[in-house]
Order: structure tokens, then C-alpha cells, then sequence
């Protein structure tokens, strides 16, 4: 089985320039998916999937699975996708 990476990216709205990038283990990866996007096909592209992240309660969600992390939902300046990956 191919190895597979996932990654929270939050980058500048206006210029799409990175600001952070959040690697998590498969196990938390599997959490958020299973309570965010329950029916999402993963691999509707041949390399993986992003998801974009488009409301505070996605976030909060995220953030209850990634304790020790604090992440501030602010659209207007910025945007958060939450991508999966072969490695």
C-alpha cells in the first residue's frame, strides 16, 4: 500500500503565499475526515485531494482533533485546505 501524507495549509487570500503548513499522523488525519467529510472520496484525483476548509466549525473540529495547535478562522485574510497525498 502506497504511503500517504496529510497536511492542514493555511496560505494568504490575496496572493495565495503559504503562511503554515500542519503535518499530522494518519490517525488524526482519519478522525478529522471521518467527522468533517464522512462520504469524501479520497482519490477522486489520481495524487490525492484537497479539501478547503470553509467554515469555524471546521476549524474547531480540526482543532479538537490537533490539541496543542490554535488556529484562527479569519477568510478575509486567509484560507486553510486540508490536503491528502501520496507520498
Amino acid at each position: 500500500m502506497p504511503e500517504v501524507g496529510y497536511t492542514l495549509q493555511a496560505s494568504h487570500a490575496d496572493s495565495g503565499a503559504p503562511i503554515v503548513s500542519v503535518d499530522m499522523t494518519e490517525g488524526e488525519a482519519k478522525e478529522i475526515i471521518q467527522r468533517l467529510w464522512p462520504r469524501a472520496k479520497l482519490w477522486s484525483a489520481p495524487g490525492g485531494r484537497s479539501f478547503g476548509i470553509e467554515t469555524q466549525a471546521e476549524i474547531d473540529v480540526i482543532g479538537s482533533v490537533l490539541k496543542g495547535h490554535h488556529f484562527i478562522f479569519n477568510p478575509e485574510k486567509h484560507t486553510w485546505n486540508f490536503h491528502v497525498y501520496l507520498l
